[in-house]
């Protein structure tokens, strides 16, 4: 192999590598906004059932 088909080469694994990267970074990322509306959820949905439990003792 000469000199540019290595150079070809490797700037095809870097391209690779970046886009595997990319990819990686994404995911961590959805999965973390995905948990955090989950928790919010979850959350708020706690506290509607608190607030209807106020309300059943209230009346």
């Amino acid at each position: 192999m000469n000199k540019t088909q290595i150079d070809k080469q490797e700037m095809i694994w870097q391209r690779l590598y970046h886009f595997f990267n990319d990819i990686e970074f994404a995911c961590i990322f959805y999965r973390n906004a995905f948990t955090s509306l989950i928790a919010l959820f979850n959350h708020s949905k706690k506290e509607l059932n608190a607030g209807n439990r106020v309300m059943k003792i209230n009346k």
